[in-house]
């Protein structure tokens, strides 16, 4: 779990400093991941996102052993970002649903 943790962080990242003076937080205080399975199977990865912080929602994606793992994602907020246009955002909180069965390690 550690490791799918470290994963998701690397890669879905996007930090908005908060006051100047004040360093960034870490990933895992910034963006605290939770991993839960529902009794119908789905797993369902949620993240609560520290206000001033927030994902971009194109950058999620997940993989196992088998390749590319499909999901639903929450509904983003879209935000019209000077450098990449109109693109969804997630604050607040961010969550994933994984309707299929994982082959292996799950990484993003």
């Amino acid at each position: 779990m550690t490791r799918l943790l470290a994963a998701v962080f690397a890669l879905f990242l996007a930090i908005v400093a908060g006051a100047a003076a004040e360093p960034p937080l870490q990933p895992d205080e910034a963006f605290r991941l939770t991993v839960e399975r529902s009794s119908d199977g789905e797993l369902q990865l949620s993240w609560e996102i520290v206000e001033g912080y927030y994902l971009y929602e194109e950058r999620f994606a997940l993989f196992d052993a088998e390749g590319d793992v499909p999901f639903r994602a929450s509904k983003p907020t879209v935000h019209d970002d000077p450098y990449f246009g109109e693109t969804g955002i997630f604050y607040d909180r961010a969550t994933l649903t994984v309707q299929e069965e994982v082959t292996g390690v799950l990484t993003a």
